[in-house]
């Protein structure tokens, strides 16, 4: 698989380049994305963001109020309920993409910085989510073959400044530590998408690919109710809730398993300390079971 250089972009990417066709997917099972027509409306089961944005964070009153509404903050509805139009109020100010805005910001980056080479073929499958950044994984195809590759983008304004800081670091860590067990950044650059009527400028990242890897995360085991490690297939949320996750579909790690995770991620903490002092926290998605062994794909 090519890779790109990592070059540290601070002029903006140009808008767009010629040859390209994108397909658009979501959730666990690669659902399609319909085509856009604005966003999609209450009620019709399409993807949109149900994480709240790093920014946005700190704008919700009651937690309850985003698991009720986060289907709807950007789908155009009418609405006179003072919980919505104030979410909506926020996001707008702190630049909060909705999903579509996220999956275009992704194109972009493609058309601005793959090579053109000709016609491309580009699959934009939004696997993951999180405060910081929507996860995309691309595979770009051309008359020489294919490749594959992680796309991040950024939630909102404040999501952008720490993804940029957190890339930064971790391309400075791989660089230095070749054989570590963490996902490279491979491309940081900052691009312009139509948010509005006005440009915005979103920070997105190309980053390796960890193939199978599934999100670890510490819960309570169902018998005992003491805290487990799992390894997560898929997040269920609540029918009538859409935002809120219900349970995990997974796994409990073996103790053979836990050990590795303990040895991998102190090893990774030893050498990035090196760089910069870091954090990994385990339900933010931070880290994935690949094979045998726990892989750092991001870092606070």
């Amino acid at each position: 698989m090519a890779s790109p250089s990592t070059v540290r972009r601070t002029d903006p990417l140009p808008r767009r380049q010629p040859g390209f066709a994108f397909s658009l997917y979501h959730g666990p099972d690669r659902n399609p994305v319909p085509p856009a027509g604005g966003e999609t409306p209450t009620g019709s089961g399409g993807p949109f963001h149900g994480i709240a944005s790093r920014g946005l964070l700190s704008e919700i009153a009651e937690p309850e109020d985003w698991s009720r509404l986060a289907h709807r903050l950007h789908d155009g509805s009418p609405s006179d309920e003072p919980a919505l139009l104030d979410l909506r109020a926020a996001a707008l100010r702190l630049h909060v993409l909705s999903f579509r805005q996220s999956a275009r910001a992704a194109e972009r980056y493609l058309e601005a910085r793959l090579p053109p080479k000709g016609p491309r073929l580009c699959e934009l499958w939004n696997i993951k989510e999180g405060h910081t950044s929507s996860v995309w994984h691309v595979v770009a195809r051309d008359e020489d073959g294919f490749e594959e590759f992680i796309v991040n983008v950024a939630r909102d304004d404040e999501a952008g400044r720490e993804l940029a800081r957190t890339a930064q670091t971790m391309m400075a860590i791989g660089k230095r530590h070749a054989d570590l067990a963490m996902a490279r950044v491979e491309d940081i650059a900052e691009i312009e998408i139509d948010y509005g009527s006005k440009p915005l400028m979103v920070t997105v990242t190309r980053n390796e690919l960890v193939r199978d890897g599934l999100e670890i995360h510490l819960g309570r085991h169902r018998q005992t109710g003491e805290p487990t490690l799992v390894v997560v297939e898929r997040f269920l949320t609540k029918p009538d809730n859409p935002a809120e996750i219900a349970r995990l579909v997974g796994r409990v790690m073996t103790n053979a398993e836990c050990l590795r995770l303990e040895e991998d991620l102190a090893a990774f903490i030893d050498a990035a300390s090196e760089i910069a002092e870091v954090a990994v926290d385990i339900n933010e998605g931070d880290l994935v079971w690949a094979g045998n062994r726990a892989v750092v794909v991001a870092i606070r």
